[in-house]
């Protein structure tokens, strides 16, 4: 057998404990909640950043509708062009923990400190909405790095889940 994928929990286990933002983001770019007319915009943010990865399935607007739960839903704009995400909800059998359920920065704006900008004000969010704690999934074959991003805020390994395969013989 071969590893062929593997997927990482992580958690941050007290929401008091964030580091501040440092405030620093691109001239015209803001951050702010996730309005009802920008979830097709949010939606389309997601599955883009997805285009090329592996392993992924069709998403389609009418499934992220159902299931969204859009209270902690924050977004980054580059003057009126969404840049990116971070869709954050409170677990519904345990509403004490949130989840990061996607961070997606559009590729024209990665690099710039957006990611961390997102991520750490849909934490905040999460908190005043009664989360103590926020756990995530990410991907180990990740080229943007995001496991970095998520250590530095203070999300911590819990578990690892790998994919193995079976090579066929042929």
């Amino acid at each position: 057998y071969r590893r062929v994928f593997s997927l990482v929990e992580l958690e941050l286990a007290d929401l008091r404990l964030l580091p501040e933002c440092d405030g620093r983001l691109p001239a015209g770019v803001t951050v702010g909640a996730v309005e009802p007319t920008n979830y097709h915009a949010a939606w389309k943010t997601v599955v883009d950043s997805y285009a090329q990865a592996a392993f992924t399935e069709k998403w389609t607007f009418e499934r992220f509708l159902a299931t969204a739960v859009p209270t902690c839903w924050r977004a980054a704009w580059h003057e009126d062009q969404l840049a990116g995400v971070a869709l954050c909800s409170l677990r519904r059998h345990d509403p004490t923990v949130g989840e990061v359920e996607e961070l997606s920065v559009r590729a024209e704006s990665r690099r710039l400190g957006l990611g961390r900008a997102l991520l750490l004000d849909g934490l905040r969010s999460l908190r005043e909405h009664g989360a103590e704690s926020a756990r995530l999934y990410t991907g180990t074959a990740n080229p943007h790095r995001s496991y970095d991003l998520y250590e530095s805020v203070g999300f911590r390994r819990q578990n690892e889940y790998v994919r193995y395969r079976k090579p066929i013989g042929i």
